[in-house]
């Protein structure tokens, strides 16, 4: 399945829903001959890039190389300046 105008939904910075229209695309059925947790990180790799290859075609969508890649340091963040990290501060 592919989703496209789900930014109309959700904006990326809110934790609100707006009404809003979006389309679902349903694609032919992939199928992965007994996958699962005991097969290697290289066969459950090309899995996942067969699946992120049928939802590119479904949405239109570029398809990266990289996933769950941690979001760049901010500025001035690099000598581990406290005030600008988001984690609750833990005292005691």
């Amino acid at each position: 399945m592919g989703l496209q105008g789900t930014e109309a939904l959700q904006a990326p910075d809110s934790n609100r829903v707006r009404p809003a229209k979006f389309s679902l695309c349903v694609g032919e059925p992939l199928h992965f001959d007994h996958l699962g947790p005991r097969h290697g990180l290289p066969v459950r790799r090309e899995a996942t890039e067969q699946v992120m290859d049928a939802i590119a075609a479904l949405t239109g969508q570029v398809r990266v190389d990289s996933y769950n890649a941690p979001p760049p340091e901010p500025e001035g963040d690099a000598a581990g300046d406290a005030s600008n990290r988001s984690e609750p501060r833990r005292d005691g």
